[in-house]
């Protein structure tokens, strides 16, 4: 079957480069144009108790390999660029979306080797993502190749395999590689994704963003995290994530796949707020929806 699906998916690969290129090389967003947001250097978006800005500072004392006395806004803006520079700029900061063929995926095993370390080991931290609906469309794809699912359910997957090599960093000889790899699927995930991430009308919209924000978290982007993170918020609340009349005479497997997303947004949105003093997006107690035994 893994053989039957390379070759399904080579074949497939040479009609949708042409569709993707007439849709994606055009188009008035580059990616998601995150990096155009959010200026990263500039330290204003760090709240006073920040993890991150303690970190960077510490970072800094470190290697400068002297004593940190008083942090000043003006020597924070000194550092704050140096301290990045140990981290590899972003794929789709450095390529434009066309060099990039969006719609290729690694082979079938090594597929189906990152979808397996997700949820057996780091997906746990990310329940928002549900692993039956999830692997249910995986199966799917593996039978009958990328053009029998969405391209936004293909962006998600490209972002579990980014989320994987950033997480899972068996050498760290091989440091830089696993991160420019990583960097490949994001490029992917976000221009399979288009502009359509600023208009989510479905649960899956919620479940890319919030897990982007997680990756962008981890590259050191907490400006853009944040700014992606409200984003999901606000499309969760469109969708009605957090009401209990909306779930009425839904499927089962539709219920708890939006209840992990609303709760999904909560808990991130706590983690956001703790790490990097940022003010919460979600008001819990506005909300009357009660919090499952199993959250």
């Amino acid at each position: 079957m893994k053989d039957d699906f390379g070759a399904s998916i080579s074949s497939q690969t040479s009609d949708i480069e042409v569709k993707g290129a007439m849709n994606d090389t055009n188009s008035p967003v580059q990616g998601i144009g995150l990096s155009y947001l959010i200026d990263e250097n500039e330290p204003g978006f760090l709240g006073p108790s920040s993890n991150d800005h303690f970190l960077r500072c510490l970072c800094y004392a470190i290697t400068q390999g002297k004593d940190m006395h008083i942090i000043t806004t003006s020597t924070t803006e000194s550092y704050v660029g140096s301290s990045q520079t140990q981290y590899p700029t972003p794929a789709s900061e450095r390529k434009q979306p066309s060099e990039v063929n969006i719609f290729a995926l690694p082979p079938a095993n090594e597929m189906t080797e990152l979808v397996q370390k997700f949820f057996f080991q780091i997906g746990i931290l990310f329940p928002f993502i549900y692993p039956v609906t999830f692997l249910e469309t995986y199966s799917h794809l593996l039978k009958n190749g990328c053009l029998s699912v969405s391209r936004k359910w293909l962006a998600l997957l490209n972002l579990t395999f980014a989320t994987v090599k950033l997480s899972i960093i068996p050498n760290r000889q091989f440091f830089a590689t696993y991160i420019a790899q990583s960097d490949v699927y994001y490029q992917r995930a976000v221009d399979l994704f288009g502009e359509q991430v600023f208009n989510g009308s479905l649960s899956t919209a919620v479940q890319f963003l919030l897990l982007l924000g997680q990756y962008l978290h981890g590259r050191h982007k907490p400006g853009q995290a944040w700014t992606v993170h409200t984003l999901a918020v606000k499309a969760a609340f469109k969708l009605g994530l957090h009401s209990q009349n909306a779930l009425k005479d839904m499927p089962a497997l539709t219920k708890e796949a939006r209840k992990r997303t609303w709760y999904g947004c909560v808990m991130i949105d706590r983690y956001m707020f703790l790490d990097n003093a940022y003010s919460p997006d979600v008001n819990i107690g506005r909300l009357k929806r009660p919090c499952d035994s199993g959250y």
